[in-house]
Formats: C-alpha cells, structure tokens, sequence
C-alpha cells in the first residue's frame, strides 16, 4: 500500500491503539508496530511515522505535515476518549483487524 492515503477506519484503529499502548511499541523495529502494520497492510516504517504524528497531534506541536485523518481521529479522541476507543473497536472488527492489540493486551 505504499503510498496509500490513510482511511479513516486506519487512522482511528491506529489512534485507538496509540493511546492504549506504551509510545515505544509505535518505533518500526517492535514487534508490536510490525504487528500493526501486517494488519493494516502498511510497512512498519509507514506506522512508525503516524505513531509521532499522533503524538505531535496530541501534544499540540505543529502538524501542518500530518494528514487529516490522522488528525481528526486524533483529535476526537482526546475530546472523547471513551467514543473514540468505541469508533477504534467498531473499525477493527469492520475490517477484521486484531481487537487484541486495540485493547493493550
């Protein structure tokens, strides 16, 4: 899926698990992102790199080069964490990715 935009399914499952792990399991050599991406059909490096605009989006640095998916999911989140773990549920089991990994196991 090189070059793919992200769906919005995509970003708020990734969003979800963001905000339900530790921040290193976002870093392309863990098993963890390497996981992610298998599910998503995006290579580490490509989750890796939303993993650190999720985290710009959230703490408030810059992110005129994060794409609006990634931004909104984000930003729905942090307003409503418990809506935004239900969407990121919703998109899993839509698409067949892991609930095991959404819900930090």
């Amino acid at each position: 899926m090189r070059g793919q935009l992200w769906t919005l399914d995509e970003a708020v499952y990734l969003v979800g698990v963001f905000f339900k792990s530790e921040f290193k399991n976002g870093d392309d050599s863990n098993p963890l992102c390497r996981e992610i991406a298998r599910a998503l059909n995006r290579t580490p490096s490509s989750i890796d790199r939303q993993w650190r605009n999720i985290q710009d989006v959230r703490t408030g640095l810059s992110h005129s080069n994060v794409g609006r998916v990634i931004i909104q999911a984000t930003l729905e989140y942090v307003t409503n964490p418990r809506a935004g773990h239900k969407l990121a549920v919703e998109a899993a089991v839509a698409n067949q990715w892991p609930l095991r990994i959404l819900r930090g196991d």
